[in-house]
């Protein structure tokens, strides 16, 4: 979601011109509170369990805003450093509340990261991540990223997301940018075919869905 879009997006919410119910509840702590530098979308029909449900207590979906980037490219180049660094921070931090027991060991393993990223803060560290993403304007730029989230490794034309189509997924269709073959190509190379079991990234968590407060 662009970045004009997201923040319109988030106000409406706040305001209560879009109404989600009791069900979803968006996450989008700002300021002290901040756990991450983007929003969640949590269903709340569907709670999830793990070791720890600090953070996230049900199933969600991440909302990522996509940042406008300098042509500079001395000037990109040293924000995708910073950017990179604010990320690490927030992950060291985040095993405060690790989302599995083996991450303790990484606590004795790296200590000093991790005491260091915590006494820095995740909520300061998201803050500057923003910051720093949002540094450039959208609307003024040539190309964009998701320069809140992780390593920066690639950059698109702004205008790919500007241009939109309609896609038949299960029956049901959906908009999506016009350039969506690009988009996913650029974040997962060859998208169609999934990587063998050994080598997919996964949460580790048990969803629970509860219909009339009633689990089943």
């Amino acid at each position: 979601m662009t970045r004009p879009a997201y923040e319109k997006f988030y106000e409406l919410v706040q305001n209560g011109e879009i109404d989600l119910g009791d069900r979803f509840v968006l996450s989008a702590d700002r300021g002290k509170k901040a756990f991450y530098s983007f929003m969640k979308l949590m269903d709340k029909s569907h709670p999830i369990k793990r070791w720890s449900q600090r953070e996230v207590p049900y199933l969600y979906i991440d909302i990522f805003p996509l940042d406008g980037a300098s042509n500079d490219e001395k000037a990109l180049k040293k924000l995708c450093k910073k950017s990179y660094k604010y990320s690490a921070i927030m992950a060291f931090a985040r095993w405060a509340v690790p989302e599995h027991k083996w991450m303790l060991v990484f606590r004795f393993l790296f200590f000093p990261l991790y005491l260091g990223a915590t006494l820095y803060g995740r909520a300061r560290a998201a803050r500057k991540l923003v910051a720093l993403a949002t540094n450039t304007k959208f609307e003024e730029s040539e190309k964009c990223s998701l320069l809140c989230f992780d390593k920066v490794t690639w950059f698109m034309p702004c205008e790919a997301f500007t241009q939109f189509t309609e896609l038949s997924f299960e029956g049901h269709n959906f908009q999506a940018i016009a350039a969506w073959d690009e988009w996913l190509t650029m974040c997962y190379g060859d998208y169609m075919t999934p990587p063998p079991p050994n080598k997919q990234m996964k949460h580790n968590l048990k969803v629970l869905r509860f219909d009339d407060a009633e689990k089943v």
